[in-house]
C-alpha cells in the first residue's frame, strides 16, 4: 500500500477458514418471496443504491489514506449486486450471502474482490 498498513505478517494462532467457491453453484430466485426474502431485497438494494450514491465521497477519503480507487471499486461492487439480485436466493440468508460474496468477488477484483471471497 502506499502509505503502508502496518501489517507485515498474520500471527500464528491465527486460522484461516475455507469457504466454498460457490462457482459451480448456480442461484435461482424463489417464485414468492417470504418476508425475510423481501428484507433482504430490500436490505442488499439501499446498499448498492448507497454504495452507488457514495462514488464520489469515497473516492474522496481513499485519496487522502489510500490509493483512490475505493468508490470505483465499490460502486462495480453495487452494480454487480443490482444485476445479480434477480437471481439471488433471498428466501435465505446464508445462501443469499454466499451468492452475494460469489458477486462481489467477480464484480470488484483488486483485493476487495479477494477479500470478500
Amino acid at each position: 500500500w502506499p502509505r503502508g498498513g502496518g501489517v507485515t505478517s498474520v500471527p500464528a494462532e491465527s486460522k484461516l477458514i475455507s469457504m466454498p467457491k460457490g462457482d459451480e453453484i448456480e442461484y435461482t430466485r424463489p417464485e414468492k418471496l417470504s418476508e425475510t426474502g423481501e428484507m433482504m431485497e430490500r436490505a442488499l438494494t439501499a446498499v448498492a443504491n448507497a454504495l452507488i450514491e457514495g462514488e464520489g465521497k469515497l473516492t474522496e477519503w481513499d485519496n487522502k489514506v489510500g490509493d483512490g480507487d475505493c468508490g470505483v471499486t465499490f460502486k462495480r461492487g453495487a452494480i454487480g449486486i443490482q444485476q445479480d439480485i434477480k437471481n439471488y436466493p433471498l428466501n435465505s440468508v446464508s445462501d443469499t450471502l454466499t451468492a452475494l460474496a460469489k458477486t462481489v468477488a467477480k464484480s470488484m477484483g483488486g483485493t476487495s474482490g479477494v477479500l470478500h471471497r
